[in-house]
């Protein structure tokens, strides 16, 4: 999930190394978005996404997201935290799926960042309350 400028960006640094990319969107392995409009329907498509791939007898999933995109759709950073926290708490268990969310201090706040931090308790070996001193 990423803007479209992003997108074409990495999908060129991905054709220079993997000229078959494009063949892999085509058949459903790389699933490329610009986002959608809300946190549930965010939800569902993941939801749909990882069932169907769980259907084909994909046991590795791997989402990258690069999380400006929400900005620009309009999306709170509180909307965005509470998917992210459902998504952690439902999807990130349920299915066999490595997550990787961008959040580019450049667009969004040191808060912003810090609360997306706090919606991932098991990012890191110990919770982030041991580094916050909470």
């Amino acid at each position: 999930m990423a803007a479209p400028e992003v997108q074409a960006i990495i999908l060129q640094e991905l054709r220079d190394t993997r000229p078959d990319i494009d063949r892999h969107i085509d058949d459903g392995c790389l699933v490329v978005t610009d986002g959608l409009s809300d946190g549930e329907a965010m939800y569902q498509f993941f939801e749909e996404s990882f069932l169907k791939a769980s259907k084909q007898g994909i046991q590795g999933l791997r989402v990258l997201g690069d999380m400006a995109w929400v900005l620009q759709n309009k999306i709170s950073v509180d909307a965005l935290n509470d998917f992210e926290v459902r998504y952690n708490q439902g999807l990130g268990h349920r299915f066999p799926v490595v997550s990787l969310c961008q959040y580019d201090a450049r667009v969004f706040s040191g808060t912003a960042i810090l609360g997306a931090l706090k919606c991932h308790d098991d990012t890191f070996r110990y919770p982030l309350t041991h580094f916050l001193g909470v």
